[in-house]
């Protein structure tokens, strides 16, 4: 949420539209895919584009850089994302050799995602 917030267009006071918007969101995870997308082409360079929906093996979008390619897995929760989504992402930047990855959550961290290493 709080990226949605830093980059929204909308006025930052408006309570009723943060409301609103969120539901948008858990509504529709695969608008807010998109968003997250659009939002690291915009503030990184690059190009991104988002992976189907079904079978993409834990990878929602993909951004290319001129340092090379990073994955990224979107996840719409209200709890605490837990260490797997990013255990299936690493597996993914090590299979293909890539650059990195981003792990991006409308919640929070556990303490065993936080504390993952590879």
């Amino acid at each position: 949420m709080g990226m949605y917030l830093r980059f929204r267009k909308e006025n930052p006071d408006d309570k009723k539209l943060i409301k609103d918007n969120f539901i948008f969101i858990k509504q529709d995870p695969i608008a807010f895919e998109s968003f997250v997308a659009e939002i690291f082409g915009r503030s990184r360079g690059g190009n991104t584009w988002v992976t189907p929906p079904s079978g993409d093996y834990g990878v929602d979008f993909e951004h290319e850089t001129k340092e090379g390619k990073f994955l990224g897995q979107v996840k719409c929760y209200k709890d605490d994302l837990d260490f797997e989504a990013i255990a299936i992402l690493h597996s993914n930047i090590i299979k293909q050799e890539l650059q990195g990855g981003y792990v991006i959550t409308t919640g929070d961290f556990t303490k065993n995602a936080r504390g993952y290493t590879y």
